[in-house]
């Protein structure tokens, strides 16, 4: 805002243009970059750059430098009201506030404002998430106007300077101010930024009445994409805070949660809140930040139905705690991933959901309320839903396959396993829990057995010749209430083993027969006998060979 009044002349109207143009060059200009309006002011405001006025710097920096200088009288709450109304509109060009872009305006003049009282619309623009600088040149100036202008700290934000000729020394000084002023943050809205590891992004509260009247704020920081801290401050010489600051107007929050809030405690000067975001996961984080009024109990609510189709099912009644004041408050769920699936009465609070829940696959949903009272734009509170869906068993279990079938050898020892079952269920909890068993009792029974997790196991004798097949029925059961089951066939083969015969009466290598000396020619004198482990078939049946002489 360049006062151009009677008492600048056209010789420091040219001076200060020029400090403009320099003020200017020290950016990128763009609508993505930094972005320049241009508010003349005297008797009226006139020939005004706004944001989407320019995005080239060379035919930026040419349009002001051929600025008009008018005379007349300086009407400083012009300036402020046509700023306040126009400059920081989205329709004019400006970034909206979600963007958590730093919006900064300059007052440039020489004297005391005429007319209506500036300070209220200087308030007003502040109110609305505005840092302003101001600076007053030479003696016909008013500083205590000047301060209630300009933002806190103070001393930050009032330059003064002997003439215009010593305006010059205060671009770089201006231009680093500048690069620093925290971004606004909308109370109740999200503001969402990009932060490389270990980089910060600065905010402040948009508006002051709206801290002013609050027993208690919170706020809140959502990592959308890695990991960011969450640093706030109440104290305006420390509007950046990070993690080294120590003293007890700093609060911070770099736990591990996904959600992350910071109340600052009733009592405490909540005029203006410095908010501070860090980037700490090794790669592109990506944020939310909101603040808002203690305007409900809790920052979050838990609430949990069964799966199932729902149309307008009641959740309950959120509302506001009462206010002094006579505040006539509104709810809305804000525009978030699962807000589609919630609805709340605008004037009662009551919650309702309607859509189809299916626990197994997707069992837990979240969206925002917000409240607050339309005629009072900084009055708004937040909390956070959380919606689960339990399951309920409606799943039976489905085995891996149909059937099973599997080969051992008769000579399997007791106790081996032989094969496990396994099957699956797609609800969770206890309704996804299996208990094994057979659904049939086997002849013989006692031979095999299945444990609760499907493991079988041989418990009897197993010989291939008499019993070389057996078939079962196996059956998983879930642990829910009622219990589902599903059945699958198992069949298992007894293979029979030639196992080597056994003399008796002998050694394990050898009989010894003793024979007297005159045993005649033909005479039997002794009888082997064997024996075969095998119970049947050609595997047991014995034939005998060998010999030499004299046997």
């Amino acid at each position: 805002m360049l006062d151009t009044s009677g008492s600048v002349g056209k010789k420091n109207h040219k001076i200060a243009l020029q400090f403009i143009a320099d003020v200017v060059s020290y950016f990128n200009i763009g609508s993505n970059a930094t972005q320049v309006a241009l508010i003349p002011f005297a008797t009226y405001v006139h020939s005004y750059i706004l944001f989407n006025g320019f995005t080239d710097k060379g035919a930026l920096i040419e349009d002001i430098l051929a600025t008009h200088y008018s005379g007349g009288w300086t009407r400083t709450w012009k300036a402020l009201y046509v700023t306040d109304e126009y400059v920081y509109k989205t329709e004019y060009g400006a970034r909206p506030l979600s963007s958590g872009i730093p919006r900064v305006a300059i007052i440039l003049t020489d004297g005391k404002s005429n007319g209506y009282d500036a300070v209220p619309y200087a308030d007003d623009l502040k109110a609305s998430g505005v840092t302003i600088f101001s600076v007053g040149i030479g003696k016909g100036i008013d500083e205590d106007e000047l301060n209630e202008f300009a933002s806190e700290p103070i001393d930050d934000h009032v330059i003064f300077i002997d003439s215009y000729t010593d305006i010059e020394d205060f671009v770089n000084r201006l231009s680093a101010y500048t690069c620093t002023e925290p971004g606004p943050v909308d109370p109740g809205n999200n503001t969402e930024v990009e932060l490389p590891e270990d980089d910060f992004r600065y905010f402040q509260a948009m508006c002051t009445a709206y801290l002013e009247n609050s027993t208690s704020i919170t706020i809140e920081e959502t990592d959308v994409n890695g990991s960011c801290s969450l640093y706030v401050s109440t104290d305006p010489d420390n509007n950046n805070p990070g993690p080294l600051t120590n003293n007890i107007t700093t609060f911070i929050n770099a736990s591990n949660t996904v959600i992350k809030h910071i109340t600052l405690p009733s009592g405490i000067n909540t005029t203006l809140v410095y908010i501070s975001l860090r980037g700490t996961g090794n790669s592109t984080n990506i944020c939310t930040v909101t603040i808002y009024d203690a305007l409900f109990n809790s920052t979050t609510f838990s609430l949990s139905l069964p799966e199932d189709d729902y149309d307008n099912r009641v959740l309950g009644t959120l509302q506001a705690v009462n206010r002094s004041g006579g505040f006539d408050y509104e709810y809305s769920v804000i525009e978030e991933s699962d807000y589609t699936f919630f609805s709340i009465d605008p004037e009662t609070g009551l919650l309702t959901v309607t859509g189809s829940f299916d626990a197994e696959g997707k069992s837990t949903y979240t969206t925002s309320v917000l409240v607050q009272d339309p005629r009072v734009a900084c009055l708004r509170g937040r909390t956070r839903v959380t919606l689960t869906i339990t399951d309920i068993n409606d799943n039976a279990p489905v085995f891996t396959q149909p059937v099973y079938s599997i080969s051992i050898p008769e000579t399997t020892s007791l106790n081996s396993p032989v094969i496990t079952i396994s099957a699956s269920d797609l609800d969770s909890g206890l309704n996804a829990q299996l208990v094994f068993s057979f659904g049939t009792s086997p002849t013989p029974d006692t031979d095999f057995s299945i444990s609760a997790d499907g493991v079988v196991t041989v418990t009897g004798s197993l010989d291939g010749f008499f019993t070389a097949q057996y078939a079962y029925t196996v059956v998983a059961t879930d642990s829910g209430q009622p219990a589902m089951s599903a059945t699958a066939e198992l069949t298992i083969i007894v293979t029979t083993v030639n196992q080597q015969p056994e003399f008796t009466g002998c050694s394990t290598s050898s009989c010894d027969l003793y024979l007297p000396e005159n045993t005649a020619v033909g005479e039997l004198e002794y009888f082997l006998f064997a024996t075969d482990p095998d119970t049947g078939g050609l595997d047991a049946t014995l034939s005998w060979s060998g010999g030499s002489s004299p046997f």
